[in-house]
């Protein structure tokens, strides 16, 4: 079968990592039988701004067209004013900017459906690229959709809902979202697939490093995350500094970028953590797995998290996981059997978790253990592209 992708989070030469497991997911399939090629649209960046700031300008230099692994990547402009400014109109701009685009493809890729990753804009790109071409569409969602856009405002939501609605399947990557949708938009059961992401086998191998990440004689504890405030980098930073008096030998390695950084930094240093705190930036995929592998605790206290690869990805590199209560960790940790959750937001709850690993090294390895084998039966991309390759045949099957 003959599948268009179309996904803003698509990694590119700019942002390598971002939207990794969407990549992830596309090879898998690949590898099942299925051609695809990928829409990743980008945000419009007009002069002077992509002149101006460095961010803009890399966004203005990557190519139209690009190889990825293998996989042709199309990277078209579309409009979309910052700060959230009439969002609820980005699908139809998305639209408006691919669809020619998306004639050209069709004369060389007569593609059997869509898949689209995020309902706004993708999503209700997708929608109304279906009805062009007579084709079925799918649409992922991954969390951004219902713990934000749905809340910006009526007009919004009402686009996401009306995406899903009309998608041949919705696919969620949590029970939990499926626990919003029923409350916030009551879209039926029947339209929905819950399919976890899955890993990179990358991390189900151990590899050799050339570079120690971490001193030696401390515990290793890291996070790999977007800098941003949901993560929960604050709260790591205040619980250890609780600890650093009577349990000093430790070291915090703080693995990606973002908006955040800053902040952090200058909080680590207003804490007395220089010493025992690294800042590393944006790491590629090969590192991350050089990281959580010299790591003995992986912790990322974030909200508002519908699934979490990385959480995954640190449990398969026999890491000791801490993640927050009611998230969507929650479907990936057993609680004092593969991983540790401690309430959201909580520095006091997080300072006993971290307090109680170091002082129990065993614990560390048991819940690592357990962990990988949690990991290996049920959370690899293998066992992810063959749910979407079903999705995908049932939808054609009823077409």
């Amino acid at each position: 079968m003959k599948v268009l992708i179309i996904s803003h989070m698509y990694p590119s030469s700019m942002q390598p990592v971002y939207g990794i497991f969407v990549q992830e997911q596309v090879k898998e399939l690949i590898k099942q039988g299925c051609e695809i090629k990928v829409l990743a649209p980008m945000k419009a960046t007009p002069f002077p701004i992509n002149k101006l700031r460095a961010k803009w300008r890399a966004y203005d230099q990557v190519p139209s067209i690009e190889e990825r692994e293998g996989i042709s990547v199309y990277h078209p402009r579309y409009m979309s004013l910052p700060k959230n400014i009439l969002f609820e109109r980005n699908g139809e701009n998305l639209y408006g900017s691919i669809k020619e685009l998306v004639k050209d493809i069709r004369k060389e890729f007569d593609f059997d459906l869509i898949h689209a990753h995020v309902a706004l804009p993708d999503g209700f790109a997708a929608r109304k690229l279906a009805e062009d071409f007579d084709v079925p569409y799918a649409v992922t969602i991954h969390g951004e959709d219902f713990f934000k856009s749905i809340h910006l405002n009526e007009k919004a939501k009402e686009a996401i809902r009306l995406t899903m609605s009309d998608a041949a399947k919705v696919i969620l990557v949590s029970e939990r979202l499926n626990k919003i949708n029923q409350k916030e938009l009551g879209v039926p059961e029947s339209k929905i697939s819950v399919i976890h992401n899955g890993i990179n086998d990358l991390f189900l191998e151990p590899r050799d490093s050339q570079k120690a990440y971490f001193p030696e004689s401390k515990i290793k504890i890291l996070s790999v995350s977007y800098l941003v405030e949901r993560k929960g980098i604050e709260y790591n930073l205040r619980a250890l500094s609780r600890l650093k008096d009577q349990q000093p030998d430790f070291h915090y390695v703080i693995a990606g970028d973002g908006e955040e950084r800053q902040s952090l930094e200058q909080l680590t240093k207003e804490l007395g953590l220089e010493n025992h705190v690294t800042f590393l930036g944006a790491v590629v995929l090969e590192v991350v797995k050089e990281l959580m592998d010299q790591s003995d605790i992986f912790s990322l206290p974030s909200w508002n998290e519908a699934f979490g690869v990385v959480y995954i990805e640190a449990m398969a590199s026999e890491n000791a996981v801490i993640g927050s209560l009611g998230e969507g960790v929650e479907e990936i940790i057993t609680p004092h059997v593969d991983g540790v959750l401690v309430p959201s937001r909580n520095e006091e709850a997080l300072a006993e978790a971290f307090q109680s690993l170091m002082n129990q090294p065993g614990l560390i390895h048991e819940l690592a253990s357990n962990a990988v084998e949690k990991v290996k039966e049920g959370f690899t991309w293998k066992k992810n592209a063959l749910k979407i390759k079903d999705v995908y045949q049932g939808i054609l099957n009823e077409k």
